[in-house]
């Protein structure tokens, strides 16, 4: 599945149970744009349905015939944010061997992390830790998405021998992320090929190799 393809069907989830009225695609792109933007501006904390309301230009009730709170909104305007941007062909991605082919694929989360703002990640991950709803639903709609590429590489990988099922990719989604952010946030330095590269050397497919008896 896509990442605009997932994005269309968390829409359509976060928009079910609510009013069977038909969606306005202008009010609802309306109100995702007004969430990213006070996301920058205002910050996860200080923003509230009417703020976004007020800035969208549409009234509560069109927002919560949607979603029932901010975190949801948040949610689906950060994936929002990246399915515009999205590639949907990543078959690019398949082309070499495991290593080849997960350089690419990192290289590819890391540019769409620089392509968001690097203050609103940075608001969101403090927000998640005070707001369960909040790193539920960025992690499942989100994070997830996001690997998308990786984890393309990983089920090819799987598939040729290559990678064996013994490693817990979780934990590999979670150190990626986190190299990639303390670089992103703290350290404040590219995350560019030469980085995903060094990344998938030194990290991702030791982590690989510890449990797969022969990476290509």
């Amino acid at each position: 599945m896509t990442q605009s393809e997932v994005f269309r069907h968390f829409a359509t989830k976060t928009s079910s149970g609510h009013s069977g009225r038909p969606r306005n695609e202008f009010s609802h792109a309306a109100i995702l744009n007004a969430c990213l933007q006070l996301l920058l501006e205002v910050g996860y904390d200080n923003m509230s349905i009417e703020k976004i309301a007020s800035l969208a230009k549409v009234g509560k009730a069109t927002i919560y015939r949607y979603w029932s709170n901010k975190a949801e909104i948040v949610a689906e305007a950060v994936l929002y944010s990246s399915a515009k941007c999205d590639n949907s062909d990543t078959s690019y991605l398949l082309d070499g061997n495991l290593r080849e082919n997960m350089i690419a694929a990192v290289n590819e989360l890391c540019k769409a992390i620089v392509d968001a703002d690097g203050a609103m990640i940075s608001g969101l991950i403090r927000a998640m830790q005070d707001d369960a709803d909040l790193a539920l639903l960025i992690k499942k709609n989100v994070i997830e998405v996001s690997m998308q590429p990786i984890t393309k590489v990983i089920e090819h990988g799987m598939q040729n021998k290559d990678i064996s099922e013994a490693v817990d990719f979780s934990f590999m989604y979670s150190v990626i992320l986190s190299v990639i952010f303390t670089r992103q946030i703290i350290t404040r330095e590219s995350l560019d090929k030469e980085f995903a590269t060094y990344l998938v050397d030194y990290v991702v497919l030791p982590l690989v190799a510890y449990h797969t008896e022969k990476v290509k």
